[in-house]
C-alpha cells in the first residue's frame, strides 16, 4: 500500500519537516526475477489545522504506476498529529494518525479506521544502529544534493522443520538511504533496499540442491519537490 511510503528506513522523525505546502515526488523502481515495476509516489503537506488533540497536519500520499492516469491512482489522506516528531522507534503510525481517508481512481473518498495502520511501525531511527557517512553528493532528476548516507544490514535465519530434515531460510536485507536538509518532509533523496534469500535442507539431501540466492532491489529516487502543494482533495472530508 502507498501509505507504506510514510515509513522510510533510517528516517529520524524528530527532524521530520511538515511545513505546510511542502511536497516531494519519487520514482520507485522494484526489480525482481527479471521483472521491473515502476511507481510514482507523491507526498504532500497541504495544510495545518488545530484539533481537540492539538495541532495536526493534513498529509496526502498518492501512488500510481509510472505514466498512469488518475483512474489508476490511489490516494491516502491522513490527519497527522504534530506529536509524530516526538515518536520513538517502538511506535506505530497509528499512534499519530487522527483521521484517515482513501480515494481510489475516480471513486468517492472513503473514511477508514486509523487502526488499519497499526502494522506500520515507524521503524528504527536511532543513528547508533546505522553506519553514517556525511558529505556524500547524490545526483537525481531533482538536482544534486550533499547528503548524509545511512546504511544498515539485517540478516535473518529461520529454521522450518519438515520431518527428518529441516529447511533453513537465510535472508539478508541491506538498506542504504541518503538524506539532505535541502529536501522537505522526510529529507529523503534516495533509498536503496537490496534483498537476498536462499534456502537449503539440513542435512543436505542428495539430488535436492539448495534454492540458490534470489535477489531483488527497490530504489526510490527524488524527481521533484517544492513548497506550493494544494490539496488533491480540495474539501476536507
Amino acid at each position: 500500500m502507498a501509505e507504506e511510503q510514510f515509513v522510510i528506513p533510517g528516517a529520524d522523525f524528530s527532524r521530520l519537516d511538515l511545513t505546510p505546502g511542502a511536497w516531494c515526488r519519487y520514482l520507485v523502481v522494484d526489480m525482481a526475477l527479471g521483472i521491473v515495476d515502476s511507481t510514482e509516489i507523491y507526498i504532500a503537506v497541504p495544510s495545518h489545522c488545530n484539533t481537540p488533540s492539538g495541532g495536526a497536519y493534513w498529509v496526502e500520499i498518492e501512488s500510481k504506476p509510472a505514466g498512469a492516469g488518475v483512474e489508476d491512482s490511489e490516494l491516502f489522506r491522513l490527519l497527522v498529529s504534530e506529536a509524530i516528531t516526538r515518536a520513538s522507534p517502538q511506535d506505530s503510525l497509528v499512534d499519530y494518525v487522527l483521521e484517515f481517508y482513501i480515494k481510489k481512481g475516480s471513486d468517492s473518498i472513503k473514511a477508514e479506521e486509523p487502526a488499519r495502520l497499526r502494522d506500520f511501525p515507524l521503524g528504527p531511527n536511532a543513528d547508533s544502529e546505522w553506519a553514517l557517512v556525511p558529505g556524500v553528493t547524490v545526483s537525481t532528476p531533482a538536482g544534486d544534493f550533499s547528503c548524509e548516507e545511512k546504511s544498515r544490514s539485517i540478516v535473518h535465519e529461520k529454521e522450518i522443520p519438515t520431518g527428518r530434515v529441516k529447511l533453513v531460510e537465510k535472508r539478508n536485507d541491506r538498506w542504504t538511504v541518503w538524506f539532505s536538509q535541502g529536501v522537505p518532509i522526510f529529507h529523503l533523496v534516495r533509498c536503496s533496499i537490496e534483498r537476498s534469500k536462499e534456502t537449503e535442507t539440513v542435512p543436505a539431501i542428495p539430488g535436492i540442491p539448495s534454492s540458490g540466492k534470489r535477489e531483488s532491489q527497490t530504489v526510490a529516487e527524488l524527481v521533484g519537490f517544492g513548497y506550493d502543494a494544494e490539496p488533491i482533495i480540495s474539501v476536507d472530508p
